[in-house]
């Protein structure tokens, strides 16, 4: 075989033999040894190499082949998502577009809420430049015109390490940027790509001097704080997202949010946007119907103002109920708060003074605070007695200003007592005997006794939450021997059951479940969920949801003993406690109570009514605080409001 090499090379290897010596020391002495050898034998190139050699540089090739193997798997595979998320937030930008929060009207379509325009100021720190000295300038730039301290910023921005993702996205350095802050901060974004400007509202609400007692009903929202993003993360609410803290706020806070729109754009070298690769549109907040009615809430709230202050108190309230369907048309809580300075944010000092004044601004007292209910806790008693045939409508009882058992004595509220009295003139007057007898008895008469009462207490829903759609209602409470017992460390007494039997001792309900069962009275024997959402519509998605009246419960008592209840309950104001409302031209049927709570301190004021006793429209309880006798300031609140409602809306 011919070499295809040509002949002078050929003539080379014929001639001449190459070898590479190596010279090693060896046992102390120079070793010349044939390292690599090339003889060409005619036609034959042969070639000798080391084979410790040749397994060493193969070693050497297969370590760095797995290494360059092991850090391709690394960064493709291990690292892979993380590089690909560092690479889209070079490339691409999401743009949050926030949406407006639904509004709060009245039944009459009133609004009672606006949304006002803010700003969340952000930078995105993979913007910023590499000049350290032009870095800072900006940075002290911005701090002067958010009006915040430079050392904030680089605390924000500083603790974000370069390769983290969080470098290329928009970091929040300040919340809340009005109007007349933002226009400078926005002509700046134009300019320097690490500006992010985003825009947001807040709620300012359409309250006045005479009707801040909406903020109990209304609530208030807030920053979202990181309890709540975790309690709710499964919303998907932003850090800068504001939520529903208090009132109808936060109870419907799902409807009221909405949905916030996105786009993703893609960007240039510059981060200026090129094209939109995804849009999602905003969803605006459904709008929320109250069953309240502003002019009447304003009305009420501006008569007890007047009262309390006519009669140096501070503390009380009213509601007004539609007993027809458990809508409450007007709720006063008295003192109140303005709901508008949490909008914006309160100042820590402002703050603390409302949370510790000793009158409980905060309080809505008419559905979590909890009081004795004096004798408007007869009419539970009474018509028990009633359906249990403890007594009739003809059975009477002498009063005659007390009762006495053993060394105790138990007494009417008139002295020398009220003489003769059957189950209309113990409601119409408030006789105290009466209700000792049918609650507790004596030796000669059985009267209901403790569990009887308790459970009756119970169907009327005295004990427990009523479901109002506002949060923090209270569920009142009712005693019993076992409680007594085990709380108190005492045995239940006959005088603890007569003290039950006219709403003292243990007892205590709230103004709301008051309210409850005199429009049971009122509507023909139903307890219906009282609530405050009337409607929610959203004209942009077509939503139109009417909230379904809830009965609670219902066949209580006999039509019969209802009727009776009814009658007696006409009779306080035609011939009892309630007649300064005679004078009305409407028909009132309604129960006084007045509830001892502290031997040192006035009692409490009751008074609860409807009308018109033919066909009743609205249940009106009233409340105060420390307001001595319920016939007093509290009929006189009922009675003022009630006129007020004659001539504006009642039609004969």
């Amino acid at each position: 075989m011919k070499s295809s090499l040509p002949n002078n090379v050929g003539d080379f290897f014929e001639s001449t033999s190459l070898q590479i010596q190596l010279n090693q020391e060896k046992s102390g002495e120079w070793v010349e040894e044939s390292y690599f050898t090339q003889e060409l034998d005619g036609d034959v190139l042969g070639v000798s190499v080391d084979k410790k050699r040749l397994w060493f540089f193969g070693v050497i090739m297969i370590i760095a082949l797995t290494s360059l193997l092991g850090r391709a798997f690394y960064l493709q595979i291990i690292k892979g998502d993380e590089y690909k998320v560092l690479s889209d937030e070079n490339r691409i930008r999401k743009e949050v577009i926030k949406t407006n929060r639904g509004l709060i009207k009245d039944r009459n379509y009133l609004p009672l809420v606006e949304n006002k325009p803010y700003f969340n100021v952000f930078i995105i720190p993979s913007n910023l430049s590499d000049d350290q000295q032009k870095r800072t300038e900006f940075l002290r730039s911005m701090a002067g015109l958010l009006r915040m301290g430079e050392t904030d910023i680089h605390q924000i921005l500083d603790s974000i390490p370069e390769r983290d993702s969080q470098y290329y996205r928009p970091q929040l350095i300040k919340s809340e940027v009005y109007l007349e802050q933002i226009w400078p901060i926005l002509i700046a974004a134009e300019q320097y790509p690490a500006i992010y400007v985003e825009a947001d509202s807040y709620r300012h609400y359409l309250l006045g001097e005479n009707n801040l007692s909406l903020s109990h009903i209304l609530g208030y929202e807030g920053k979202i704080s990181a309890e709540e993003m975790q309690m709710y993360s499964e919303k998907n609410y932003l850090l800068t997202d504001k939520i529903g803290k208090s009132g109808v706020e936060l109870m419907y806070d799902d409807y009221l949010r909405g949905q916030h729109g996105l786009k993703y754009w893609e960007v240039d070298v510059f981060l200026r946007p090129q094209k939109i690769l995804y849009e999602q549109d905003k969803v605006i907040g459904d709008d929320l119907v109250l069953t309240i009615d502003l002019n009447w809430q304003t009305q009420l709230e501006k008569i007890i103002k007047k009262h309390l202050a006519m009669n140096g108190k501070r503390k009380g309230g009213a509601i007004v109920m539609d007993p027809n369907n458990g809508e409450i048309l007007a709720m006063v809580s008295l003192p109140s708060y303005d709901n508008n300075d949490f909008a914006t944010g309160i100042s820590q000092e402002k703050y603390q003074s409302l949370v510790n004044n000793p009158d409980k601004p905060f309080l809505n007292r008419m559905l979590a605070g909890e009081y004795p209910p004096g004798s408007t806790f007869k009419l539970v008693v009474g018509a028990a007695a009633l359906q249990e045939e403890v007594v009739t409508a003809r059975d009477t009882f002498l009063s005659s200003g007390g009762i006495k058992i053993d060394q105790w004595f138990f007494p009417d509220w008139q002295a020398g007592g009220h003489g003769i009295t059957n189950i209309y003139k113990a409601i119409s007057d408030s006789v105290n005997t009466y209700f000792y007898m049918v609650g507790g008895g004596d030796k000669n008469f059985k009267g209901l006794g403790v569990y009887r009462l308790a459970l009756y207490a119970d169907k009327f829903n005295v004990g427990r939450k009523l479901g109002i759609d506002l949060p923090g209602e209270k569920g009142g409470f009712i005693p019993s021997p076992e409680w007594k017992l085990s709380t108190k460390n005492e045995e239940w007494y006959i005088g603890d059951t007569y003290h039950m039997s006219i709403g003292q001792g243990d007892v205590l309900v709230t103004p709301l479940q008051v309210a409850e069962y005199t429009a049971f009275f009122a509507n023909g024997g139903k307890l219906y969920t009282p609530h405050v959402l009337k409607e929610i519509h959203n004209d942009i998605t077509n939503v139109h949801e009417v909230f379904e009246q809830v009965i609670i419960r219902e066949g209580i008592i006999s039509d019969n003993n209802l009727e009776i209840m009814r009658q007696a309950l006409r009779r306080t104001v035609t011939d009892g406690s309630g007649r300064t409302l005679q004078d009305l031209g409407v028909s009132v049927a309604g129960k006084t109570g007045t509830a001892q709570w502290n031997l040192e301190e006035d009692p409490h004021a009751w008074f609860t009514c409807f009308a018109p006793y033919e066909k009743p429209e609205i249940v009106v309880t009233v409340f105060v605080e420390e307001g001595e006798a319920g016939d007093k300031i509290s009929v006189q609140i009922a009675k003022e409001f009630l006129s007020w409602w004659e001539q504006n809306y009642y039609k004969k």
